[in-house]
């Protein structure tokens, strides 16, 4: 059974928070009604992502067997017969669409998408140079554009090209930390790693960053909430601070749910959160 809630990959949820960005930003998420649909909308999330990341598992458990921390999952290690996965991944996926449809069939159109896309990543598009952290950046802004679809409300220009960015941004810096990292096992872990060089994901790091910071500006500038240009020195901060990390490669850039126990990162999030909430709420 610890192994079966291992294989939900639990610590991963976190990037289905993006569900809610819509709803804060929107200035609806004391719509007690909305908000309740977008938290079931979360729950249909994280169990097709769960149902995702087996199947990659799946795929992956010889290349998993060469790395320090993946070699110790489930599958990889043996504990879980791959048949018995595969079931349980069907069965998640089951769940998830029919949720999906009755909540709504636009968002049920959303966790189609967003499976199919990830199901492709695992067995294609992850070899494939810069089409794997694309991939990675369209299936956060189908969790984005998934909330947003669920509680109808716009789906402006902003919420795309920030998350899209962001995205790419962590994707890349998880990369970057792996290859320096693994080293010479690096390709034998992940394939498309003998693609990338330092100096080519470190300029990228560098390109998403600024696009990011910049796109962040202009929201805070031209957006509909006039003092969340406030917020901009906090961004800046928490993204300078992260790009720090991933030079020094640290573990935290590896596993970004580590972000929530870094005590400069937790702070520094939660008073984004509590000036974003004042200066649209109050």
């Amino acid at each position: 059974m610890k192994d079966l809630f291992k294989l939900l990959r639990p610590q991963q949820y976190y990037k289905n928070l993006l569900i809610f960005v819509a709803i804060i930003f929107a200035g609806k998420f004391l719509n007690l009604k909305l908000l309740l649909t977008a938290i079931l909308g979360f729950i249909i999330l994280c169990l097709i992502s769960s149902a995702n990341y087996i199947i990659n598992d799946i795929i992956d458990r010889k290349s998993d067997s060469f790395h320090p921390e993946k070699r110790n999952r489930p599958i990889a290690a043996g504990r879980i017969p791959f048949s018995l996965a595969l079931i349980f991944s069907i069965f998640l996926i089951l769940i998830s669409l029919i949720g999906s449809f009755l909540l709504s069939p636009n968002f049920f159109l959303m966790v189609l998408s967003f499976f199919l896309l990830n199901l492709l990543y695992s067995v294609a598009l992850k070899k494939e140079p810069f089409l794997d952290i694309i991939a990675i950046g369209i299936s956060f802004i189908l969790r984005a554009v998934g909330g947003a679809l669920l509680v109808n409300v716009m789906i402006t220009p902003w919420l795309i090209i920030c998350v899209f960015f962001l995205s790419l941004f962590l994707a890349t810096g998880k990369r970057y930390v792996e290859k320096i990292k693994l080293g010479e096992q690096a390709a034998k872990h992940k394939v498309v790693l003998k693609y990338y060089s330092l100096e080519t994901l470190k300029s990228s790091l560098i390109a998403f960053l600024s696009i990011l910071i910049v796109s962040y500006t202009l929201y805070s500038f031209l957006g509909s909430h006039r003092y969340i240009i406030i917020t901009l020195p906090v961004v800046i901060y928490i993204l300078t601070t992260y790009f720090r990390y991933i030079l020094q490669a640290k573990r935290i850039a590896s596993n970004i749910e580590l972000v929530f126990k870094n005590p400069r990162l937790a702070s520094a999030i939660l008073v984004w959160l509590i000036l974003i909430i004042i200066f649209i709420y109050l």
